[in-house]
């Protein structure tokens, strides 16, 4: 038992940092996407206002 316990969280702690990390990856892509898409739709009529 106290092996185990002594064991566990390491395992847990980096199963923990990798979905961090991909929780992380997946928000950042989506941000560029979306600020992509926004970029894409409105700055046409932004740049005919600023031109």
């Amino acid at each position: 038992m106290v092996t185990n316990e002594s064991e566990a969280p390491s395992l847990e702690e980096g199963q923990a940092l990798v979905r961090k990390t991909m929780i992380y990856l997946i928000l950042w892509v989506l941000i560029i996407v979306l600020a992509g898409v926004v970029l894409y739709f409105v700055g046409d009529p932004l740049m005919d206002l600023v031109v």
